[in-house]
């Protein structure tokens, strides 16, 4: 049988409720919500925000003021806002629950995406367990962690940053 049929006893150990693989696959998530950050608060957070990302939070802006899904014109001022179908409704849809709980900046959103990285790295590593045992997961956490390519998307509020998790998931 492989190990995808059978978990083995180092996967998961009987009688154990939180293994020492998972304590490290933490520690390697808190690694990565360190790195996270530290690229929001030294880099990221004086960025300009891109296209897909001004739609995101600016639908979600108005979600939360209670306009519902609609948009205005990024690029116009007199644009009124209209009823929209131009996004899927997952970034707008977080973006209207950090600005209801008062994150509706950019850092403050970089900082939410950071912590769902985080979570990232550790499904990451759940999923390397799960497949090739602890030593895999805790290699697959730690390049998680590190990926430049997760980190920037964080950073700059696109929507991989809530599709890489729920793919892992």
């Amino acid at each position: 049988m492989t190990a995808l049929a059978e978990p083995s006893e180092a996967v998961s150990p009987r009688g154990a409720r939180f293994a020492p693989v998972h304590r490290k696959l933490l520690f390697v998530a808190a690694f990565g919500l360190f790195v996270r950050v530290a690229y929001v608060m030294l880099y990221a957070r004086t960025l300009e925000l891109g296209w897909d990302a001004s739609w995101y939070t600016g639908i979600g802006d108005r979600l939360a003021s209670g306009h519902g899904y609609s948009v205005t014109c990024p690029l116009v001022a007199s644009c009124a806002g209209r009823a929209t179908a131009l996004f899927p409704p997952v970034m707008p849809l977080l973006y209207a629950g950090t600005a209801k709980v008062g994150a509706s900046s950019l850092v403050g959103r970089q900082l939410v995406l950071a912590v769902i990285g985080s979570v990232t790295v550790f499904l990451i590593g759940l999923l390397g367990l799960r497949v090739g045992g602890p030593k895999v997961a805790i290699a697959a956490a730690v390049l998680a962690a590190i990926n430049p390519m997760m980190i920037l998307l964080e950073g700059s509020l696109m929507s991989e940053a809530v599709a890489v998790p729920l793919a892992a998931l």
